[in-house]
């Protein structure tokens, strides 16, 4: 059996309002979002997407934490089309409030941190909903200022706080996205939010709120963390893969468990080996179980 992470993108989630309930969009030429529900049925149902002309393929997914069912998706476009689902991802249908004029780039969405919040983002724009997807509002992130945006995270209990990763950037916003600063800042570097960090994938402590991973898919690769919001670095990578070439240290996707900061989670981009540490980076372990 391939492993499952080399089929599915990379957002497979545990619906929070659904506790067994699974979402999981593939990126084929057959793509199609997909549910799990609870594991005694034991199988997977394609969902129902109302007005699409064609199977989406999609980029991303979130769910809201304080909404049972509440899920925003990204459709891999350049239309830049979202969906939304109010039955754990059973059904979708458009958002057709949501237009952006900038056709250059597909987009994601995160989930803002606080009920019907989200935050619908390109490599060079940002947007935002307090209204589960009805009408949106930009937020001024500039390219000039920070590097073309890979992700974007909202701090789990403070939602003001954002974090943007980016090639040669990881960036705060103190202030709901309004102004963005590189941390630590880089000397020498043109924009304020830039600095040496690729930050391809976020991941926030919960019961530890000032514990930061970052997985880079750039530079070394590997893992860095930060235990002061981001204010200063340090790479965590003992046990995951060393290599000359710099494609095996790439990290894909970092999670991190919200009950204990110590436990994290970290994909590796070639091989899609899953990494697991269980003493805040450590020491990490190869997932040889579940992972298939």
């Amino acid at each position: 059996m391939r492993p499952l992470f080399c089929l599915l993108m990379i957002f497979t989630l545990l619906a929070p309002s659904a506790a067994q309930w699974f979402w999981a969009g593939v990126v084929s030429d057959q793509a199609r979002a997909d549910v799990m529900p609870p594991p005694e049925n034991h199988f997977w149902l394609t969902s129902t997407v109302a007005g699409a002309d064609h199977r989406p393929s999609i980029t991303a997914v979130a769910f809201d934490q304080t909404i049972p069912g509440l899920a925003l998706a990204a459709e891999d476009t350049v239309r830049g089309r979202l969906w939304r689902s109010t039955d754990h991802g059973v059904h979708w249908s458009l958002l057709p409030g949501f237009q952006s004029s900038d056709l250059r780039y597909s987009y994601k969405v995160a989930y803002g941190a606080l009920p019907e919040t989200f935050y619908a983002y390109s490599p060079a724009r940002v947007f935002k909903t307090s209204d589960a997807g009805e009408t949106w509002t930009e937020l001024p992130y500039e390219t000039s200022n920070c590097a073309y945006l890979m992700t974007l995270v909202a701090h789990p209990l403070t939602p003001t706080i954002l974090f943007a990763g980016a090639n040669y950037a990881f960036a705060r916003s103190l202030d709901g996205g309004q102004t963005w600063d590189a941390t630590p800042p880089q000397p020498g570097y043109p924009g304020s939010c830039l600095n040496d960090i690729y930050a391809s994938a976020i991941a926030v402590g919960v019961d530890r709120p000032n514990v930061i991973y970052v997985g880079q898919n750039w530079n070394s690769g590997g893992v860095l963390k930060s235990t002061d919001l981001g204010e200063s670095w340090q790479a965590v990578n003992t046990g995951l893969p060393t290599s000359n070439d710099f494609n095996d240290t790439l990290v894909k996707q970092v999670v991190v468990d919200p009950r204990d900061a110590d436990v994290a989670y970290a994909l590796m981009n070639r091989s899609h080996q899953v990494y697991r540490t269980t003493n805040g980076g450590a020491q990490w372990q190869p997932v040889t179980q579940g992972a298939e």
